[in-house]
Protein backbone atom coordinates (compact mmCIF):
# COMPACT_ATOMS: atom_id res chain seq x y z
CA UNK A 1 0.00 0.00 0.00
CA UNK A 2 3.04 2.73 0.67
CA UNK A 3 4.39 1.58 -2.59
CA UNK A 4 1.66 2.37 -4.65
CA UNK A 5 0.74 5.49 -2.70
CA UNK A 6 4.54 6.40 -3.09
CA UNK A 7 4.11 5.89 -6.96
CA UNK A 8 0.45 7.88 -7.40
CA UNK A 9 2.55 10.57 -5.15
CA UNK A 10 5.07 10.86 -7.75
CA UNK A 11 2.81 10.39 -10.73
CA UNK A 12 0.75 13.15 -9.62
CA UNK A 13 3.95 15.71 -8.86
CA UNK A 14 5.42 14.83 -12.61
CA UNK A 15 1.73 16.03 -13.92
CA UNK A 16 1.95 18.99 -12.24
CA UNK A 17 5.64 19.72 -13.19
CA UNK A 18 4.76 18.60 -16.95
CA UNK A 19 3.74 21.90 -18.05
CA UNK A 20 4.65 25.02 -17.59
CA UNK A 21 3.12 28.33 -16.49
CA UNK A 22 3.06 29.44 -20.10
CA UNK A 23 1.77 26.45 -21.26
CA UNK A 24 -1.32 26.28 -18.43
CA UNK A 25 -1.58 30.19 -19.47
CA UNK A 26 -1.61 29.25 -23.69
CA UNK A 27 -4.42 25.99 -22.81
CA UNK A 28 -6.79 29.04 -21.60
CA UNK A 29 -5.71 31.34 -24.36
CA UNK A 30 -6.50 28.37 -26.72
CA UNK A 31 -9.67 27.17 -24.83
CA UNK A 32 -11.01 30.77 -24.79
CA UNK A 33 -10.64 31.96 -28.41
CA UNK A 34 -12.17 27.89 -29.32
CA UNK A 35 -15.65 29.68 -28.12
CA UNK A 36 -15.27 33.33 -28.86
CA UNK A 37 -16.93 35.70 -30.13
CA UNK A 38 -18.46 35.80 -26.58
CA UNK A 39 -21.57 38.41 -26.67
CA UNK A 40 -22.78 39.69 -23.12
CA UNK A 41 -25.73 40.92 -24.37
CA UNK A 42 -25.16 44.44 -23.37
CA UNK A 43 -23.40 45.93 -26.36
CA UNK A 44 -19.77 44.01 -25.55
CA UNK A 45 -18.39 41.36 -27.19
CA UNK A 46 -15.24 39.41 -26.40
CA UNK A 47 -13.55 39.06 -29.94
CA UNK A 48 -10.26 36.75 -28.40
CA UNK A 49 -7.82 36.18 -25.56
CA UNK A 50 -4.23 36.50 -26.75
CA UNK A 51 -1.13 36.17 -24.69
CA UNK A 52 2.68 38.00 -25.20
CA UNK A 53 4.95 40.48 -23.58
CA UNK A 54 3.98 39.15 -20.04
CA UNK A 55 0.40 40.13 -20.99
CA UNK A 56 -3.23 37.64 -20.94
CA UNK A 57 -5.22 40.48 -22.78
CA UNK A 58 -9.07 39.71 -23.19
CA UNK A 59 -10.15 41.98 -26.31
CA UNK A 60 -13.84 43.48 -26.33
CA UNK A 61 -15.61 45.45 -28.74
CA UNK A 62 -18.22 48.23 -27.72
CA UNK A 63 -21.46 48.66 -30.00
CA UNK A 64 -21.60 52.11 -29.79
CA UNK A 65 -25.15 52.03 -30.43
CA UNK A 66 -25.66 50.18 -27.69
CA UNK A 67 -23.33 51.79 -24.98
CA UNK A 68 -20.82 54.59 -25.58
CA UNK A 69 -17.77 54.39 -24.68
CA UNK A 70 -18.44 57.16 -22.22
CA UNK A 71 -20.68 54.79 -20.44
CA UNK A 72 -17.92 52.01 -20.68
CA UNK A 73 -15.26 53.97 -19.16
CA UNK A 74 -17.98 54.70 -16.79
CA UNK A 75 -18.54 51.27 -15.55
CA UNK A 76 -14.89 50.60 -15.54
CA UNK A 77 -14.36 51.21 -12.15
CA UNK A 78 -17.59 48.28 -11.55
CA UNK A 79 -15.60 46.08 -14.23
CA UNK A 80 -12.14 45.89 -13.05
CA UNK A 81 -13.16 44.99 -9.29
CA UNK A 82 -15.18 41.85 -10.46
CA UNK A 83 -12.42 41.03 -12.46
CA UNK A 84 -10.03 40.99 -9.56
CA UNK A 85 -12.56 39.49 -7.38
CA UNK A 86 -13.04 36.54 -10.38
CA UNK A 87 -9.03 35.90 -10.36
CA UNK A 88 -8.74 36.03 -6.80
CA UNK A 89 -11.43 33.04 -6.73
CA UNK A 90 -10.78 29.23 -6.25
CA UNK A 91 -11.90 28.56 -9.80
CA UNK A 92 -9.13 30.69 -11.71
CA UNK A 93 -6.28 30.25 -9.55
CA UNK A 94 -4.60 27.73 -11.64
CA UNK A 95 -4.36 30.84 -13.93
CA UNK A 96 -3.42 33.35 -11.43
CA UNK A 97 -0.73 31.60 -9.60
CA UNK A 98 0.78 31.10 -12.97
CA UNK A 99 0.70 34.54 -13.91
CA UNK A 100 1.71 35.49 -10.74
CA UNK A 101 4.41 33.09 -11.47
CA UNK A 102 5.58 34.29 -14.61
CA UNK A 103 5.12 38.65 -13.16
CA UNK A 104 2.30 38.63 -15.66
CA UNK A 105 -0.55 41.33 -15.73
CA UNK A 106 -3.99 40.58 -17.11
CA UNK A 107 -5.62 43.09 -18.88
CA UNK A 108 -8.82 44.44 -20.44
CA UNK A 109 -9.04 45.87 -23.38
CA UNK A 110 -12.18 47.70 -24.94
CA UNK A 111 -12.13 49.37 -28.04
CA UNK A 112 -15.78 51.87 -29.26
CA UNK A 113 -16.75 49.57 -32.55
CA UNK A 114 -17.31 53.05 -34.65
CA UNK A 115 -14.86 55.55 -32.90
CA UNK A 116 -12.16 52.60 -32.24
CA UNK A 117 -11.81 54.88 -29.07
CA UNK A 118 -10.18 52.74 -26.88
CA UNK A 119 -10.59 52.16 -22.62
CA UNK A 120 -10.00 49.69 -20.10
CA UNK A 121 -7.43 48.57 -16.95
CA UNK A 122 -4.66 46.35 -16.25
CA UNK A 123 -4.38 44.43 -13.16
CA UNK A 124 -1.80 42.73 -11.63
CA UNK A 125 -2.33 39.61 -9.80
CA UNK A 126 0.26 40.11 -7.69
CA UNK A 127 -0.16 43.63 -6.26
CA UNK A 128 -3.80 42.73 -6.40
CA UNK A 129 -4.28 46.81 -7.93
CA UNK A 130 -5.30 47.71 -11.32
CA UNK A 131 -4.72 50.63 -13.13
CA UNK A 132 -7.22 51.97 -15.87
CA UNK A 133 -6.17 52.83 -19.59
CA UNK A 134 -8.12 55.39 -21.31
CA UNK A 135 -7.74 56.77 -24.87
Amino acid sequence: MKKLLMVVMLLMASINFAYSQSDIITAEVNRTNSICPISSGNGVTMTHLSYDNGALTYHYIVDEDVISMSQAKQNMPTTAEAVKNLFESPNMEYLTSALKQNNEVIVYRYTGKGSYIVCGFIYNPRTRKYTFIYD
